[in-house]
């Protein structure tokens, strides 16, 4: 499947946020190999359902995500591409043991509220543990058309091309990275929005 998808960062949040609808989310993300109709990741086996085996023979080696969504479905998730289009390959399955054994202690942990307003999603995902303070709001198109024409609110800094936000990079890199490029955004934003008052 192919998504089409920009990424900001909500200078200001909605007011009214906490009305909409809310999950809890947890990911990870492993390096795998696939064999013999299995994915092996770090400390764990997931057999991918047989109409996706020909994408991994073909995708044999790379990093999958593993998102517990609260506490009811895991999905599966391999995704190529970087920026405004991705490829992506998935599959869901309901919780039948004990889900622990997916998630490391550096997992990603966010509350997602998601606001739909004419035909488009948008996902503002406010992070907890590790990455607490951190909030992006992620918006998906049917067409790279709609993406290019969305009309971006004024208190948005967009990060779609900026492969430090990119959520595997978020686990796998240095938290200390993360908030140094995000704190110097915001602060660009506001520095701009000074300047242009005066």
């Amino acid at each position: 499947m192919i998504e089409i998808e920009r990424k900001f960062i909500p200078v200001i949040l909605p007011d009214e946020l906490h009305l909409y609808p809310k999950s809890e989310i947890i990911q990870s993300y492993f390096n795998y190999v696939y064999s013999n109709g299995i994915v092996l990741c770090d400390h764990i086996t997931v057999s991918p359902p047989f109409s996706m085996r020909s994408f991994f023979e073909v995708n044999s080696k790379g990093i999958i995500r593993i998102r517990m969504e609260d506490n009811s479905v895991l999905s599966f998730t391999v995704k190529s591409g970087a920026g405004l289009v991705r490829e992506e390959t998935e599959w869901r399955e309901p919780i039948v043991r004990d889900s622990k054994i997916y998630f490391s202690k550096d997992s990603i942990v966010k509350d997602r509220f998601t606001i739909s307003e004419d035909s488009t999603d948008a996902f503002y995902d406010i992070f907890k543990d590790r990455s607490a303070g951190i909030s992006f709001c992620e918006i998906e198109f049917s067409s790279i058309e709609d993406a290019c024409n969305f009309n971006m609110p004024s208190d948005f800094v967009e990060v779609t091309e900026n492969k430090i936000f990119t959520n595997a990079s978020m686990f796998f890199s240095d938290p200390e990275i993360l908030f140094n490029e995000y704190g110097r955004l915001i602060n660009d934003y506001k520095n701009q929005k000074s300047h242009n008052i005066t």
